[in-house]
């Protein structure tokens, strides 16, 4: 199954090949280039070493509190086979009536019937995202599956699941994710990391080079985040002499909300954490709020993009926003992260991660810690990891 939820566009940032070949000419090294048949498989399948999924045996690498090895309840049917062409629920069908059974199994001795049918959510939105649920995460798949399980035209729970994991529920497989990814964010949220922006990345980049300086917002939800990158960047944060050009993208695996962020409306709650002279300026009052004017939404584009997939990237950035993703992702796939955000950021970039997230110990000597959470590639030379 495709994991890749978007496709690739084309964009400003994919026209640098002379900045970026000057910026390895600073640098005094060559990086090693990923042939395209290695990235393909770097992002499609690293992420989730050997295609582990919880109960894989000793592949199975999924930290989470729903056992590993779940029996699967004799009246919960397993996924049908690939040859099977009746569908697993359709609108106004009955559910089919439960085998008889000798006495509980292992797997409802130790758990209800939902946490089982949860536990196969969880691995389908592991293989799908990378994100770990644990037990813990029940009530939350149960409250945000309901409207979605009545609009497949699925009776209960246990249809549904037997819809997604059939060849015809593959279409519902986004929605799923985008059901089960959380949003949280806000404007100028850490406002450290914006004050790093200003006092210290965009003085050097413009007394270094007159080529835009590349941003690239990963996990940027409903576009608070690159919307406050643009304006911690633009006049009136900064006077016309100090801004450097601009390109910024921003992605997110959840095409509803980037949806939203493509549009720039947000309500006055929303808003109130924008700073009143940057509002003023960059927003215009709106029905529901304020929306961000022409201006703003044109520095940023907007692209679906999993990072638990293949990344269709226009090259190489200078800074990196990937706040209070990384968090989401188990061991492994963390590890992967950091290695594919090294590639992609140019000599002497920038990475900027969330509050609970930090580097792994095996990449200390490739990045450097200059500010809270924020790190700088140490070592220019890329690696094909």
């Amino acid at each position: 199954m495709t994991s890749d939820l978007g496709t690739a566009a084309h964009s400003p940032l994919a026209d640098r090949p002379a900045d970026l070949e000057a910026g390895r000419q600073r640098a005094g090294r060559q990086p090693s280039r990923l042939s395209p048949e290695r990235a393909d498989r770097l992002s499609r399948d690293s992420c989730n070493p050997a295609g582990a999924i919880p109960g894989d045996g000793p592949r199975g690498i999924l930290r989470s509190d729903f056992a590993a090895n779940v029996l699967v309840s004799e009246d919960i049917p397993e996924p049908a086979s690939p040859g099977t062409r009746t569908s697993p629920c359709a609108p106004g069908t009955a559910e089919p009536p439960r085998p008889a059974s000798s006495g509980p199994t292992r797997a409802t001795r130790t758990f209800d019937r939902s946490d089982v049918l949860c536990a196969r959510i969880a691995r389908i939105i592991y293989r799908e995202a990378g994100i770990v649920l644990g037990a813990g995460n029940s009530n939350m798949i149960l409250a945000r599956l309901e409207k979605r399980i009545a609009r497949a035209g699925c009776g209960d729970l246990a249809g549904y699941v037997r819809l997604l994991e059939s060849p015809a529920g593959a279409g519902l497989i986004p929605d799923l994710v985008t059901a089960l990814t959380t949003n949280v964010t806000q404007f100028f949220r850490e406002p450290h990391h914006f004050d790093f922006l200003r006092g210290v990345v965009a003085p050097r980049w413009c007394r270094d080079t007159d080529a835009p300086l590349a941003i690239w917002s990963a996990g940027c939800s409903s576009g608070q985040e690159p919307y406050s990158i643009a304006m911690a960047l633009s006049p009136p944060a900064l006077s016309w002499a100090d801004a450097p050009p601009l390109t910024i993208l921003a992605t997110d695996i959840d095409r509803d909300v980037l949806a939203r962020a493509e549009r720039g409306e947000y309500s006055q709650t929303e808003a109130a954490s924008i700073p009143p002279d940057l509002r003023d300026a960059w927003f215009r009052p709106a029905r529901a709020g304020i929306r961000a004017r022409p201006g703003l939404r044109g520095k940023v584009e907007f692209r679906p993009q999993n990072l638990h997939g293949r990344w269709a990237l226009p090259g190489q950035f200078d800074v990196i926003f990937c706040r209070n993703v990384i968090i989401y992702f188990d061991a492994a796939a963390q590890h992967l992260l950091w290695e594919k955000f090294l590639y992609h950021l140019r000599p002497g970039g920038w990475l900027i991660v969330g509050h609970s997230e930090q580097a792994p110990k095996a990449l200390r000597g490739r990045v450097r810690q200059v500010g809270p959470t924020v790190y700088q590639c140490a070592d220019p030379a890329r690696t094909e990891g």
